[in-house]
């Protein structure tokens, strides 16, 4: 085995067994499914890199960018970079995310904002992009956005609506974590970007927008949010529904065939082959993409507990009514408020 083959295989087991938050790991639109940004693409060579809808960002530990939002890096994640391929889907149509895991201690939110891309995907200046938000949904009978897609085979299902004009576009998938936030600088935000060519359609080209860093303060009602006091009502945050946006929506049909069109790996650390359909950033062709690699067997991610009596890093270890461990595998637990402590990094 290459000395790259194992550090990649290291870094995946390491991303497979860290408890806690995620990324989109695929995208399905028109009975398609295209592949989404593995952090762990970074470990490998820039010209061994598949071409991918999904932006790249630094975030190989799951984790989210600081709280300040008029930083660049509240756009699309971490040091993000605009993706090298697309997902084609028509205007009026259903577009599934599918998230590789989410922790059900994360509730919040989840907001899917549109930007038209101005040109093409490569040469995109994510500062200057002009979001408009497209679907909503938070708190609904006392069910939390969040839980409903992990309800959902962790997916999310939004519509691009009817009226939006052909062309290229930078979808704004995001989801807000409420557990820490009864303080300013407590949510955790976690966008993904992904770059979309939508057809057909109607006339509104979204000429204009908000800034993605200025789709929120930090300090409105939304973002500062007490999750433990039997909410019956959650204020969404960010601009405004846009006309013929979506709310409430979310739920993905058709999760457990996504789930087995994708590749996993086998508890034997068998070799595995991954077949995806992909449309790259400068063909409209279909392109099969078949790729092969050896993994060794990963624990299963946990809802913010890690394994034995230690939580993994970014799970939970403290809180009122905690029963789960209190101390962590790496980093520190850290009291985020009297309901809920985290491990972080030191």
């Amino acid at each position: 085995m290459s000395a790259l083959t194992s550090s990649i295989i290291t870094v995946l087991a390491l991303t497979s067994s860290a408890s806690a938050h995620g990324f989109v790991r695929g995208i399905t639109a028109g009975g398609r499914y295209y592949q989404g940004a593995d952090p762990s693409f970074q470990y490998q060579p820039e010209s061994q890199r598949p071409a991918v809808a999904g932006w790249s960002a630094q975030n190989v530990d799951n984790g989210f960018p600081d709280p300040v939002y008029n930083a660049p890096d509240m756009i699309c994640h971490k040091s993000a970079t605009p993706g090298q391929a697309f997902v084609e889907v028509a205007a009026g149509s259903p577009l599934t995310l599918h998230w590789n895991t989410w922790p059900d201690t994360h509730k919040g939110p989840v907001i899917d904002y549109l930007a038209n891309a101005r040109g093409a995907f490569s040469s995109i200046n994510k500062a200057s992009l002009q979001f408009v938000k497209i679907a909503e949904a938070g708190l609904s009978g006392g069910t939390w956005a969040a839980d409903r897609l992990i309800a959902s085979n962790n997916s999310w299902t939004t519509t691009i609506p009817s009226s939006i004009a052909a062309g290229d576009y930078v979808l704004r998938h995001e989801i807000i974590a409420l557990h820490s936030a009864s303080s300013p600088g407590g949510a955790q935000n976690y966008p993904q970007c992904i770059n979309l060519r939508i057809t057909g359609g109607g006339s509104n080209s979204l000429p204009s927008g908000t800034l993605g860093t200025a789709l929120y303060t930090g300090n409105e009602p939304g973002i500062v949010f007490n999750l433990y006091n039997n909410p019956t009502s959650y204020p969404i945050p960010g601009p405004a529904l846009m006309a013929g946006g979506s709310s409430g929506g979310g739920s993905a049909s058709g999760g457990a065939t996504t789930t087995t069109a994708r590749a996993t790996a086998t508890a034997t650390g068998a070799t595995t082959t991954k077949v995806t359909t992909l449309l790259t950033a400068t063909t409209r062709a279909t392109t099969l993409v078949t790729s092969t690699r050896t993994s060794s067997p990963a624990t299963s991610p946990t809802s913010g507990g890690g394994s034995g009596n230690a939580a993994a890093l970014y799970g939970q270890c403290g809180g009122s009514g905690w029963s789960g461990p209190t101390s962590c595998q790496s980093g520190t637990c850290k009291v985020q408020n009297p309901y809920y402590s985290q491990c972080v990094p030191n």
